[in-house]
């Protein structure tokens, strides 16, 4: 029983270090890592810490930065591989030709990029990544050399990367070079990713100071775009993953450390019987010479081996634990990142196990080894009752195993409602009967805002001419995707707030959008096709942006400046589920802009039909051709797949956080009941003396009973507190409008079912108890 109940700790507590240092702690597949440092820039009015420069502050910093042995920025870009059988999407980095360097990696075929690589005119070139050489060109080695047509332009590949290396995020194929110079005047605008390498005896101290200076020296020279900025560095490992996700992962740690901390109770428990029943012979053998020193040793020899037996069952079955949280993660996920038994989480789950076999063997053979020997052999002649003092060691343990087995719970349960309701949340549209997919104006004929409008007009024209096609939605992002974009907010009128503008979610969207995914009209009106580029600047928004800005006023007829421009409100629509998850009060609604206004590069579309959706797939892309023969189509699917996609790891959570719930019952009723039990067969001798003394059966029962209730009531007291800080923890990574989390009647409910395990545990015993004859109660010992 301790052996198992101590595998099954392990097991869950492995799993979940694996994740937590994967995610926290693995190192990047980079060179010399701890010297690489990121620049970002932080708004002083509301301390928000963004992730990228303008290109021009980098070329700048990049000049006058002598803390820096080399600086090298890239940018997230996406580009279409035409050229074959059909277009193909690529997600690719725009880098600057050191960029290599800086990360301490080089192709392992062919050569990196030169400094002269990557200047306007100089010719395009790129290196693939090993992912990219294996899918898209089945590992050719002629493709050295040979000419790839990214987006329309040529571009020669001159390397391939090592297998090993992945970039950040992990499904970029391509890099491209880039001066970045053509971008020197850019302030605002055009932001790059930023990262540096310290010069040999710099350290990070020296460099934050010159960092400072040559920062108040553009401030000077560019108040209004860098006056409300600081730039500050950080390791690019601290990079990732983002704050909510590092919150998530730690909260889950902690409940898997919870589910060992339960198993170990039980094992103690178990062993602290398995001590009582040894009593006499310990003190026999002490009485007989044998050293304390010794017995001791015997003791914990033999609970070390007994956790190393359910260590190595525990580790054996975390292998499939970390396998299946592997299999749930998103692809922009690098490997190196992903949980892996890792010798450093091998070195855990050994310690672990041994650690519980030493910590929690301790106070039973402390138990046994108790000073009067006299008392421990005479214990049975004098009643058959454990000692007070191992009484009270052994009521402690029940007490913290409920106390745990609480806040474990509630924590499972509240992390179990976030999860389940991220996937099963009101999604705010009907769902059923969109094909989607996604396509992009790449390239350079696009650059222009107008022919970007042109792409989506004329694609949206042929769309509407397929069979059952009744509605067209154009948007840059499908609900509950991951890349749904954020900006700040003023209100025209209205002073900004003293922490700074706040931040909402931003679509552009076609003027069907709303009729076709079915999003409910509050008030004002809907986009129209008198919204183009040269009207007047327009936005609807959502009644959870109107909830923030406008609680007590009509929203309808006021301005808002977002994107850099002042727009009217037209509009409030219903809410939509956009996001993944979203922190708690962290964004204040959704605004949509019109497409042609705010023509995007990278959009996907959802088709409403009036049939199967399916039924439509094989006509889009020669639709899309028809437009643009290199545009690439990608992501044929439903709506509700991608969504069932999109939350596989949300709903891997929900069933994680209610496996560990279950098996932390499982657990603590195994420890609960084995040690009540075990008190309670204890006091058979008592029961007989009390019942040939003329006790009742029911008044025997009651003063069980009372016991048993004793414990249960002192440990979900002692547990509340940790049952309140773990749901707060576990609120404090909580979706936005559409969680609840099921208040004080969760602890309650939990409380109550520990309650019936405790009084089951010591009921059942109690009754088996009464049966026995005083008489041969009496005569055991």
């Amino acid at each position: 029983m301790a052996a198992i109940s101590l595998a099954l700790g392990v097991a869950a507590s492995t799993a979940m270090f694996a994740l937590y240092y994967g995610f926290l702690h693995a190192p990047l597949p980079y060179a010399d890592q701890g010297n690489i440092q990121k620049v970002s820039l932080v708004n002083l009015t509301t301390t928000d810490t963004r992730g990228s420069l303008p290109a021009g502050t980098y070329l700048d910093l990049r000049e006058s930065l002598v803390a820096f042995e080399r600086m090298g920025a890239w940018r997230l870009t996406n580009v279409t591989l035409t050229g074959g059988e059909e277009p193909l999407p690529v997600r690719s980095a725009t880098v600057s030709p050191n960029l290599l360097e800086v990360l301490g990696r080089q192709p392992s075929r062919g050569r990196g990029f030169r400094t002269a690589e990557g200047r306007p005119g100089a010719g395009g070139v790129a290196v693939l990544t090993h992912e990219m050489w294996t899918r898209n060109f089945a590992d050719r080695p002629d493709i050295l050399g040979a000419s790839i047509e990214l987006s329309g332009e040529p571009h020669t590949v001159i390397g391939i990367m090592p297998r090993d290396f992945e970039f950040i995020p992990a499904d970029v194929g391509v890099l491209i070079p880039s001066t970045f110079e053509e971008e020197r005047e850019e302030r605002s605008g055009s932001r790059v990713t930023v990262v540096g390498v310290l010069s040999t005896g710099t350290a990070v101290e020296q460099a934050e100071a010159q960092m400072d200076i040559e920062w108040e020296r553009l401030s000077a020279s560019y108040p209004e775009e860098n006056g409300h900025l600081r730039a500050e560095l950080s390791p690019l490992r601290e990079d990732f993953p983002g704050e909510s996700d590092a919150r998530l992962v730690e909260v889950i740690l902690a409940v898997g450390v919870f589910v060992l901390l339960i198993a170990a109770a039980n094992v103690a428990n178990l062993l602290l019987a398995r001590a009582e029943g040894r009593g006499q012979e310990i003190a026999v053998r002490i009485s007989l010479g044998a050293k304390r020193a010794r017995i001791m040793r015997q003791l914990l020899t033999e609970s070390v081996l007994l956790g190393s037996i359910g260590g190595a069952i525990g580790i054996a079955l975390s292998v499939y634990g970390v396998r299946g949280l592997a299999g749930v993660m998103p692809v922009e996920i690098p490997r190196a990142f992903l949980p892996q038994l890792h010798p450093t989480v091998l070195a855990f789950a050994v310690l672990a196990s041994v650690g519980v076999g030493v910590l929690f063997g301790l106070a039973p053979a402390l138990q046994a080894l108790r000073s009067n020997q006299r008392d421990g052999i005479g214990e049975g002649s004098r009643g058959g009752t454990a000692g007070k003092a191992r009484k009270r060691l052994r009521s402690a343990f029940v007490v913290g195993e409920i106390a745990l087995a609480l806040g474990l719970l509630v924590g499972a349960a509240a992390l179990g409602a976030i999860a389940n309701d991220m996937v099963d949340a009101d999604l705010g549209f009907d769902s059923e009967g969109l094909l989607t997919f996604r396509t992009s104006a790449s390239g350079d004929a696009y650059d222009d805002e107008s022919e970007r409008a042109r792409f989506h007009r004329e694609i949206e024209r042929e769309l509407r001419a397929l069979p059952r096609a009744t509605g067209i939605a154009v948007m840059p992002e499908l609900p509950r995707g991951q890349n749904v974009s954020g900006t700040a907010v003023t209100i025209d009128g209205r002073a900004v707030p003293e922490g700074g503008p706040p931040t909402s979610l931003w679509h552009a969207v076609n003027t069907d959008y709303f009729e076709t995914m079915g999003v409910p009209l509050v008030a004002g009106r809907l986009f129209e096709e008198s919204d183009r580029a040269d009207a007047a600047p327009v936005l609807i928004v959502n009644q959870a942006f109107v909830d923030y800005h406008f609680p007590n006023e009509e929203a309808v007829g006021n301005r808002v400046t977002i994107r850099e421009r002042s727009r009217e409100i037209v509009g409030v629509v219903g809410n939509v589920f956009h996001t993944r998850v979203v922190l708690r009060g962290s964004l204040s609604g959704m605004a949509y802009l019109p497409m042609e206004q705010e023509p995007i590069r990278n959009v996907a579309y959802a088709i409403r039909t009036s049939g199967d959706a399916t039924a439509l797939a094989d006509d889009l892309r020669p639709t899309v051709w028809r437009v643009e023969p290199r545009a690439a189509v990608s992501q044929v699917q439903t709506l509700d797949t991608f969504i069932a996609a999109e939350m596989a790891a949300p709903r891997a959570l929900g069933t994680i956080m209610g496996l560990f719930g279950l098996l932390a019952l499982i657990l603590a009723s195994m420890g609960i009941w084995g040690v009540m039990a075990h008190a309670v067969a204890q006091r058979n001798r008592e029961i007989g003396i009390r019942m040939a003394l003329g006790a009742k059966g029911g008044q025997i029962m009651k003063l069980v009973l009372r016991n048993g209730v004793a414990q249960a009531g002192l440990g979900i007291l002692i547990g509340t507190p940790l049952a309140v800080f773990i749901r707060r923890a576990s609120e404090g990574i909580a979706v936005d409008f559409q969680v609840s989390m099921g208040g004080p009647g969760l602890m309650i409910g939990v409380g109550a079912l520990l309650t019936v395990v405790c009084l089951a545990a010591t009921y059942l015993p109690a009754r088996r108890a009464l049966g026995v004859d005083p008489a041969n109660a009496l005569r055991r010992e």
